[in-house]
């Protein structure tokens, strides 16, 4: 098995695994593999598996503050598109902004229009075309 063989080289998760909340999560696994397989390179996961780690790590870092305002990345990936354009955008170019698919952003805007951090307007040219903007409350929020 190597790191980059699509399964997970090094097990166990960001919190914990074999090595425990705040143990070396990777070394443990090389311990395991070096067991019943002595043979094995592990130099690979072992340098794969950390930085996974590390990235896992900064993600949830990343994440909390969103969990926190009661938002989901794809959620706020909507409300940063919204804020760092500076102006109104439809569903598609979200879609294209956010490398999301057009369902998932009609829902996303759901939620968040229900939520009252984003407005729809109809274009006047074209019933088809909705515009969407973000509220005072969205842009307090993403400014947060």
């Amino acid at each position: 098995m190597t790191a980059t063989d699509g399964g997970s080289a090094t097990g166990g998760s960001a919190t914990g695994g074999p090595g425990g909340p705040g143990g070396d999560t990777v070394a443990a696994v090389v311990r395991q593999w070096r067991a019943v397989h002595p043979d094995l390179d592990t130099g690979p996961m072992e340098i794969i598996g950390r930085i996974n780690r590390c990235a896992a790590l900064l993600q949830q870092a990343e994440d909390a503050p969103l969990r926190r305002a009661g938002l989901s990345r794809a959620e706020f990936d909507l409300l940063g598109a919204l804020r760092r354009t500076g102006h109104e955008l439809t569903p598609g170019e979200l879609a294209r902004e956010t490398f999301s698919s057009g369902a998932a952003v009609t829902k996303r805007l759901k939620q968040l229009t229900e939520r009252a951090l984003v407005e729809r307007r109809g274009d006047t040219r074209d019933r088809r075309v909705a515009h969407v903007r973000l509220t005072d409350a969205g842009r307090d929020l993403v400014d947060g």
